[in-house]
């Protein structure tokens, strides 16, 4: 049996060679001189190493006195053309553009700095039309996409917010080339287009003067814009879906960006301070009228989502309606396409409509066309209505009053105010000893006066509020009138008269005309009234109005004798 130290005996092989020391530098170019040996200067033909001897293999020999072992070297300049001179992949020392794509990018980098091409203006026909506003239109589209992800971040889509404003100011180019207007027109993705150019013209925010309001709204009415506007609200179908245009597949709204613009532009047009009778006029030419009420039919009994653009949209429907029914024409358009039957369904069935409708008949029994307005309001069965109505106002706050209107179906104040000036009018513009007439006053004796009655009281809710405010000017006009200059305090004055057509005054002063028409019209009414009120008060009232109106304009005329005589009776 083998010990122990044999078996760990160590075997009688030669050991191996060492190697000598490698260089500090691992990198450094070894030189070997002709002829010589990476092991050995001294043996030209070393016999060949063994297994346990064999080492990094030698360089070869060159025929150049000395040779740098290493990485090569980064080509020079010269040689970059020569793609022999590159490394194999190109990725460290070339330029990793191949002779096609360089000579490709020279002939473009030509054709841009060639003053040819530099001077050559762009063509603007019906295709650059298309184009700008397909264009357009997407930037619009991604605009409100991000607007809607990113609303607490602006940093997220003022980029697309820079990219509008640049389209827009594209499209602008179109002014210079009248002979595209009739394709514009014919287009429908370039009508929205162009209604919300408009819109973005008409903003609320857009700073601009009176007069240069007045010369864009000439220069759009001189351009045939009401025809236009009134048109699109009818021609363009929110439903139908084309492939050109529908790139994002979101879902759209009820009321388009088209019908929404082009409401908001005629809403605008109609109370221009200098055109509107024209632009009126134009509207019921043009069968505006019938198209608004068609619109706003569906809400007579269904409310718009609330704080949306439908309702927004509903919102300038209203205003321009309200314009319309103020002038002759457009008033007996009105009558004709029975607009005062759909006002007064939304009295009795709406809820967001009713107040809207009550403004309509307001502008409508106080315009040109009053008597036949009020005439058509007696014979569509509104007094039962519109009494109704007045027996259901509540003096509340503005607060309540909503929470109210909807619970009870009360009105709220400028609802309430809206039907006081109603009222007048009935009793104002219905011709006397007419069936009209008759009716209406029947109204005010029926239940012994109780409609008169309640006049009574909302005059006395009405007088109260303003003496509060009364009490509080008076005040202010003690401590400051001694110290205060002319300048100073006819500011004061406006101050003063603003709060008190805050409170009510305006309101005030119209019932004090019913019950003025009352007392003249009916005995029994005239004693509950004297009672009550007091007919000095009443006179008064009516002579501080008379002396307040400037007799210059037909109307004012009108309202003087209607006052004068009003006294002449109480």
């Amino acid at each position: 049996m083998a010990s122990v130290d044999d078996l760990f005996r160590r075997p009688n092989t030669a050991p191996k060679r060492k190697f000598a020391d490698p260089t500090t530098s691992f990198n450094k170019s070894a030189k070997l001189a002709n002829g010589s040996s990476a092991r050995s200067s001294s043996r030209s033909q070393p016999p060949p190493p063994s297994v346990e001897e064999e080492g990094p293999a030698p360089p070869p020999e060159d025929e150049d006195d000395d040779m740098e072992a290493g990485p090569a070297l980064p080509p020079d300049e010269d040689e970059e053309d020569d793609p022999e001179g590159e490394d194999e992949e190109g990725r460290f020392f070339g330029s990793g553009v191949t002779d096609a794509e360089r000579q490709a990018m020279n002939i473009i980098n030509a054709n841009d700095t060639d003053p040819d091409n530099l001077d050559a203006p762009e063509t603007i026909d019906l295709t650059w039309l298309k184009r700008t506003a397909l264009s357009f239109e997407r930037k619009i589209n991604k605009n409100a996409e991000l607007r809607a992800k990113y609303a607490d971040d602006p940093l997220k889509f003022v980029s697309s917010e820079a990219d509008l404003d640049s389209e827009i100011k594209t499209l602008s180019l179109l002014a210079e080339y009248p002979h595209l207007f009739p394709e514009f027109v014919k287009s429908g993705n370039i009508a929205i287009s162009a209604a919300e150019v408009l819109e973005e013209l008409t903003d609320e925010d857009t700073s601009a003067t009176p007069e240069q309001w007045t010369a864009l709204a000439k220069g759009l009415s001189a351009a045939g814009i009401i025809p236009l506007l009134v048109s699109n609200l009818s021609r363009l179908n929110e439903t139908s879906s084309d492939a050109d245009r529908e790139a994002p597949t979101t879902a759209r709204a009820s009321v388009g960006q088209n019908r929404q613009y082009a409401a908001e532009l005629l809403a605008i047009l109609l109370q221009s301070p200098t055109n509107a009778q024209p632009n009126r006029k134009l509207v019921a030419e043009q069968d505006g009228v019938d198209a608004i009420l068609q619109l706003l039919a569906p809400y007579r009994n269904h409310d718009p989502e609330r704080d949306s653009d439908e309702e927004e949209f509903v919102e300038n429907l209203f205003d321009c309606l309200t314009c319309l029914v103020e002038d002759e024409p457009p008033a007996t358009k009105f009558l004709e396409a029975e607009g005062m039957e759909l006002c007064l369904i939304m009295l009795r069935e709406g809820k967001v409509s009713k107040s809207r409708a009550l403004k309509v008949l307001d502008h409508g029994m106080a315009g040109d066309g009053a008597v036949a307005v009020c005439g058509q309001v007696v014979e569509a069965g509104g007094l039962k209505t519109l009494f109704g109505l007045l027996m259901k106002t509540k003096d509340k706050d503005a607060a309540t009053s909503s929470s109210s209107n909807k619970k009870g179906g009360g009105l709220d104040r400028e609802s309430a105010e809206h039907l006081i000036n109603i009222l007048a009018s009935l009793l104002r513009y219905t011709p006397a000893e007419s069936p009209a007439r008759i009716r209406t006053l029947a109204k005010f004796v029926e239940r012994e006066y109780e409609k008169t009655t309640r006049v009574v009281e909302l005059r006395r809710e009405y007088q109260v509020r303003l003496q509060r405010v009364d009490a509080q000017i008076e005040k202010e006009r003690t401590s400051n009138g001694t110290t205060a200059d002319e300048d100073d305090h006819a500011e004061l004055e406006d101050e003063w008269l603003s709060r008190r057509l805050d409170a009510g005054l305006f309101s005030l002063q119209t019932l004090d005309v019913v019950l003025s028409w009352l007392a003249a019209e009916d005995g029994g009414a005239r004693a509950k009234i004297d009672q009550v009120v007091g007919l000095a008060v009443l006179k008064q009232s009516l002579s501080g109005q008379l002396s307040s109106i400037a007799p210059e304009t037909d109307r004012g005329r009108d309202t003087g004798e209607v006052l004068g005589a009003l006294i002449a009776c109480l």
